[in-house]
């Protein structure tokens, strides 16, 4: 076994051949790079939300043409069909880059309003406040947390106050994760539904004037089926919301989670994806791993002939065949993980721009 583990024969070899080790090493470190890098992409792809307790449960409400709807919609079939538990209305496209003012300063900030049952229908992580009660008050606000890194610097940002408009302002009751690997698109302060009223009128709670901002989040009941409701869903709206009243929308589409990420949506305000090209994407990754493993196996054995001399050595001083397999073996995984180790830091080093391209 000592025999075996004495790899300084081997490094000899490596280094008397640094041109066979650089191709290998470097072909294998940077084929490994693209395999990681596609692997991370697909796999968050196709996991969207996957973090959500509720992933199964959750449904937004959409008709053929975009994934929207009025924000007094939500409530009007949450009153009508016992299958939903709650539901959470939601804009998110209405202040993309709003001023904000706290004391003196103005920032900016991406604001999505929701109801106050956000917390319930999503799992996101709450790291400073009264989870139950984060939103309670039409005055309440919700940061993320990288943002709130950037508002209040190292500052408790939890009962103070910011000001979203001359007449407007929030107070912070609590701190949560930042938005990743989610349908609902970047945050940086979860307001009431009740404020966006303020910036647009057509998107208050008793206005369905706009169709189109508001995505309706629902959360069934365990074991709901919504979308066995959908023809007495659309028999209702022909009789009381204007969007079919006047045939501008004629199906009506309950969603689940990865249709509303992957659905061919001529407008949704929701962050979207494309299944096709992950899948795509997944064969690449694939047939780069197989030409990357044939390119090493072929340089390893054209390599072969220059150690059959000392293999032959090793043989006639006692080195059964099983010894001379497992020690080739051993040497073969020494250079594929130094290789993987390359690639992994190629890939750390890689990512950012990798996720702008993506």
């Amino acid at each position: 076994m000592n025999n075996l583990l004495n790899i300084k024969s081997f490094l000899k070899f490596l280094s008397r051949n640094k041109g066979y080790t650089t191709i290998d090493v470097f072909g294998l470190s940077v084929s490994l790079m693209f395999v990681i890098l596609i692997a991370v992409y697909v796999e968050r792809e196709l996991n969207i939300d996957k973090q959500q307790a509720n992933y199964d449960r959750i449904v937004a409400l959409g008709c053929e043409h975009f994934l929207g709807t009025g924000v007094p919609v939500a409530y009007w079939l949450e009153e009508r069909y016992p299958e939903i538990e709650k539901v959470c209305p939601m804009v998110s496209d209405q202040s993309m880059g709003h001023p904000i003012f706290y004391g003196e300063k103005k920032y900016t900030a991406d604001l999505v309003y929701v109801d106050s049952t956000f917390f319930d229908v999503f799992s996101f992580k709450v790291l400073d406040g009264n989870r139950e009660r984060l939103l309670d008050g039409v005055n309440d606000a919700v940061v993320t947390e990288t943002y709130a890194r950037k508002l209040f610097g190292e500052e408790n940002p939890v009962g103070k106050s910011i000001r979203i408009s001359d007449s407007t302002s929030v107070t912070i009751t609590g701190i949560m994760e930042d938005v990743k690997r989610s349908v609902i698109p970047n945050v940086d302060l979860l307001l009431r539904i009740e404020r966006v009223a303020e910036f647009n009128s057509a998107l208050s709670k008793t206005s369905a004037g706009n169709a189109g901002s508001c995505i309706a989040f629902m959360l069934l009941k365990p074991g709901a089926d919504l979308k066995a409701r959908t023809n007495d869903i659309l028999s209702f709206f022909k009789e009381r919301f204007w969007l079919y009243k006047e045939g501008f929308a004629k199906e009506v589409k309950i969603v689940t989670i990865p249709e509303m990420y992957f659905g061919k949506w001529q407008y949704t305000s929701l962050n979207s994806g494309d299944r096709t090209f992950s899948l795509i994407l997944m064969s690449v990754g694939i047939l780069v791993l197989i030409f990357a493993i044939i390119n090493y196996i072929n340089l390893t054995v054209a390599q072969a002939g220059q150690r059959a001399k000392e293999m032959a050595t090793r043989r006639l001083l006692g080195s059964s065949r099983m010894d001379l397999f497992l020690r080739l073996m051993m040497e073969a995984t020494l250079l594929t993980f130094i290789s993987f180790a390359l690639g992994l830091l190629l890939a750390v080093a890689a990512l950012p721009y990798a996720r702008d391209l993506l």
